[in-house]
């Protein structure tokens, strides 16, 4: 088997079911992290280190969007609101800096009845979409034979086992002797993966571009040359769900 060389982190933006559309944010969104593992360890894991050092003089702070967003938790006062508005600032520099690639597939709600898809789970359909985009640019670069870890925050056990085998379904053996392979494992926030801390801030503005309301904290423009395909526009990140429930052809 060969040693792993990408490293992948999967995070998300709103709720995956149906029962509970929220009108103020009726969308879905899962997003992939791309990793060159040499990169990831060697750059990006000491510089997000390094930031939380210097805002919080210790490295065990969860970088998590909403917090930070809503200026709770440790990110609440700061030493006054110009502390915060620079950390604010300095992460999103980071995070642009950083040497990723993002896949991601969205399900606007208001498009799906739930008496036609009652069952529907979004997060392995999501899931599913952005890994084969992730495929299909590793072949593209000529790495297809890579083998990436994928890791994505755990949820309570029923929906991690069926999440699990979903993906063994779909993922654990390559189509193609040229195809990478990938593996799954869950993590929590508060195992404080750099990757997964990167998912969850590129996550949320990818969805307000999509219900077009303008995330001045981190825009989706300064993401736009790490979207794969590159110049990807954010309404292609939509799935059909009906085409999909149907055996339509995944992209």
């Amino acid at each position: 088997m060969p040693a792993v060389d990408h490293l992948a982190f999967g995070d998300e933006s709103g709720d995956h079911g149906l029962s509970n559309v929220s009108p103020h944010f009726p969308i879905f969104v899962l997003v992939i992290c791309l990793f060159d593992r040499d990169e990831y360890v060697r750059t990006v894991v000491p510089s997000f280190r390094e930031l939380k050092l210097k805002y919080f003089g210790t490295d065990q702070v969860v970088l998590h969007g909403r917090d930070i967003r809503r200026g709770e938790g440790p990110f609440g006062g700061m030493g006054g609101a110009h502390r915060q508005s620079a950390f604010r600032g300095e992460l999103a520099d980071l995070v642009v800096a950083s040497p990723f690639h993002i896949a991601a597939a969205a399900v606007d709600k208001r498009s799906v009845s739930p008496n036609r898809v009652p069952d529907l789970d979004m997060y392995p359909l999501c899931l599913n979409r952005s890994l084969g985009v992730v495929r299909d640019h590793l072949v593209a670069q000529g790495r297809g034979t890579s083998q990436v870890t994928l890791r994505v925050e755990a949820r309570n056990r029923p929906q991690n086992r069926a999440l699990r085998r979903s993906f063994e379904a779909a993922w654990t053996t390559p189509e193609r002797p040229e195809h990478p392979e990938f593996q799954l494992a869950f993590a929590r926030k508060i195992d404080l993966f750099t990757g997964i801390e990167i998912a969850d801030q590129v996550a949320h503005p990818i969805a307000r571009t999509l219900l077009e309301i303008p995330d001045t904290y981190l825009p989706f423009d300064a993401l736009i040359d790490k979207i794969i395909p590159h110049g990807r526009a954010p309404a292609q990140f939509l799935i059909d769900v009906l085409a999909e429930q149907s055996g339509g052809p995944d992209s």
